[in-house]
């Protein structure tokens, strides 16, 4: 018996450290579609989506001076550039505790491009702003 209970212990620890974190806005657009784009081909056309509404997926980093959905782990240090700058809705309804647990996790995000926005010091492609749903991967 006791056996089991630990057993069934460990596996409720297991499913609570998978619980993934879900963050979408109660005024979310649910009429218009995203366009459904790898980041990797929105780094290479995300001019062409100017004001449109999109769906990547990306490591998401929550740091100082770095908000910002990157195709890899090891994207700052190499070039920002190959990133894409965050801005959130403000009814999203997150906190900055719960985003640095999220930092440098793999999100699905839905967004606006914004090509004239360039980020902190404008060392990004872009932004995607009005952010109205985000999901961990």
């Amino acid at each position: 018996m006791l056996l089991i209970g630990f057993t069934f212990s460990l596996l409720a620890r297991e499913n609570k450290s998978k619980t993934k974190i879900v963050f979408k806005s109660p005024l979310s657009d649910t009429v218009t579609k995203a366009n459904k784009i790898s980041l990797a081909k929105l780094r290479k056309t995300y001019k062409l989506f100017q004001g449109q509404q999109v769906e990547t997926e990306g490591i998401i980093w929550f740091e100082f001076e770095n908000v910002s959905i990157c195709p890899s782990r090891n994207s700052l240090s190499s070039d920002e550039k190959r990133c894409f700058w965050l801005d959130f809705r403000e009814d999203l309804n997150f906190n900055d505790s719960l985003m640095r647990t999220a930092s440098g996790k793999e999100f699905i995000i839905k967004g606006t491009i914004d090509t004239s926005r360039k980020g902190h010091l404008g060392m990004y492609l872009g932004t995607i702003k009005d952010i109205y749903f985000m999901q961990q991967k």
